[in-house]
């Protein structure tokens, strides 16, 4: 896939590890512990495919 595809992939997902930071950082109670879990979880679910897919085009060359 195209090189910017994968560099948007990351910012989200940089994006989302701040937002989850930050929202610790502003309002720690349980329902946001939740939220930033979800953001993390996502985040890490990202990195994966990101990572996998980089695995991939770099056998196909």
């Amino acid at each position: 896939m195209d090189e910017v595809f994968w560099d948007g992939i990351a910012y989200v997902r940089y994006t989302l590890y701040a937002l989850a930071g930050i929202l610790l950082l502003v309002n720690p109670s349980p329902d946001a512990r939740t939220v930033a879990v979800a953001f993390l979880v996502v985040g890490v679910l990202l990195a994966a495919f990101s990572m996998g897919a980089n695995r991939y085009d770099e056998k196909m060359v």
